[in-house]
């Protein structure tokens, strides 16, 4: 294929939990409790050629005071079931035990490892709350 190849992020959240296609969506919160696990989780298109799916995967999450607290990467390679345009999703979690409570913000970057692009960096914002005493 001729043109622009780079991986298109369409939603990024933090999600209740991802396992499986859908759960980028379906899941979505707007907060967490700290303490707790969250999970980043993302859909995103992605060209396939020559039935190789073979993405660098990035996320990054920043504090309150807009400095970088986490981050994570992986690299996605596989064998596609068919060429051209598809949609896929993934996901990444991270421990909250140190956390400040306050707005969050989880930034994810996707390169495609088999043609050449960068995805635009796609952002969700949330909110880290204290655990209630109950």
């Amino acid at each position: 294929m001729t043109g622009n190849t780079a991986p298109i992020i369409q939603d990024v959240n933090l999600v209740s939990e991802w396992e499986n296609y859908g759960d980028a969506v379906e899941k979505a919160l707007s907060s967490a409790t700290i303490g707790e696990p969250i999970t980043i989780a993302w859909r995103y298109q992605y060209y396939v050629e020559n039935s190789t799916h073979h993405v660098f995967e990035q996320c990054r999450v920043f504090g309150p005071d807009g400095n970088r607290v986490t981050m994570d990467q992986y690299e996605d390679n596989q064998i596609a079931s068919k060429n051209g345009w598809g949609v896929f999703e993934h996901g990444m979690t991270f421990t909250t035990t140190n956390a400040d409570p306050g707005e969050y913000t989880a930034e994810v970057l996707l390169r495609d490892e088999t043609g050449d692009g960068t995805s635009e960096a796609a952002t969700v914002t949330f909110t880290l709350e204290e655990p209630s005493n109950s």
